[in-house]
Formats: C-alpha cells, structure tokens, sequence
C-alpha cells in the first residue's frame, strides 16, 4: 500500500493531537503496555514505592492498580513490590499478596498480611525473604506453615 505524501502524513498527526491527545504518536498509549511498564519500573527505581502504595504509582501512570499488577505479571512475572525489593533494592518493600508469604504468615489475607507487616517497617523486604526461606525449608522437612 502507497504511503502518503509528508505532507498528508503530517496533518493526519496534527488532527489525531487535536481529536484525541490522550492517543498521539509519542504518547504512552501510542506506545503501548510495556510503555507503561517501564514508566512504572523509572518510578519504582526513583522511590515512589518507598513511601507510596502500589494504588499510588498506577495513579500516576493513569491506570488501575489491578492492570498494574496484570501488566507486571505478563511482562515480568512478578508484582510491583517483588521488583523494587530484589531489582532496586528497597528494604521496605512487602509482595503482600504473593501466596507464599501469605501461606508463611498463616493463611492470611492480602489486607491482612499487610496490615500484619506494618509491624516489621522500615525492613519488611527482610521479612518477606525470612518468611520465604522458613516456608520453603519447613516444606523440605515435610513440617507445615508457620502459624503466625
């Protein structure tokens, strides 16, 4: 298919910036979802999440936190909290609703688990990666889950 000339081409663009900016070559949501993704993942790497929830750092990408946690999962495997604790390092950093530590923390809710590590702030990382290890250490010995 014949391209236009530059000149159309140009105006087509004017016209789409004009209609609807939200959508522009150059945008985010020209670009895409991994866009989006390696927005959030400057973000994280700059802090937000050192003081800031998950629901907060979609806010300032313009989407919900669910399709934050989705776009992680299928670009990445793995959650917002899990990149900024092993990626950047952030001791404070708590995958709340990885089902492991839940399984850890005995059987609790995500809500329940994270409200359950405000206890362990400013080092709850260090938590998490303790609650990994017992778990998987008490499965090799065939013992079950912490309690609590």
């Amino acid at each position: 298919m014949p391209r236009p000339p530059p000149a159309a081409q140009e105006r087509r663009l004017l016209l789409l910036r004009r209609c609807r900016p939200e959508s522009a070559p150059g945008t985010p949501a020209w670009l895409g979802p991994s866009a989006t993704v390696f927005r959030a993942l400057r973000l994280i790497e700059r802090g937000v999440l050192d003081e800031h929830s998950v629901e907060t750092l979609a806010g300032q990408l313009g989407i919900g936190d669910r399709y934050l946690r989705r776009l992680f999962d299928k670009h990445l495997g793995t959650s917002p909290q899990y990149v900024a604790m092993r990626a950047f390092g952030e001791p404070d950093a708590f995958p709340a609703g990885d089902l492991i530590l839940r399984r850890a923390a005995g059987k609790l809710t995500e809500a329940a688990l994270e409200q359950k590590s405000e206890a362990w702030r400013p080092w709850r990382a260090y938590a998490a990666i303790g609650l990994w290890t017992m778990y998987s250490e008490e499965k090799a010995d065939g013992h079950s889950a912490l309690a609590s």
